[in-house]
């Protein structure tokens, strides 16, 4: 399985098949965004917007430990 972090331009995949979405917890608190699962030409991914969906979080307010974490 391949793990993105994406920033600015990644936020949406063109070839990304998504399957699901899933809201995660951890020691340091929430990561930036929903974990999107999805395929890339049949290679399993999973997606993490480091910005926020909506590209609202700024560099110094990204929770760089959530989203890292595991």
């Amino acid at each position: 399985m391949l793990a993105i972090i994406g920033g600015t331009g990644l936020t949406r995949l063109a070839n990304l098949e998504v399957s699901r979405r899933q809201g995660v917890r951890t020691p340091y608190g929430e990561p930036s965004a929903p974990l999107t699962f999805g395929a890339i030409h049949g290679v399993p991914v999973i997606f993490l917007a480091r910005h926020g969906d909506a590209h609202t979080i700024p560099p110094h307010q990204v929770n760089y430990r959530a989203n890292l974490w595991r």
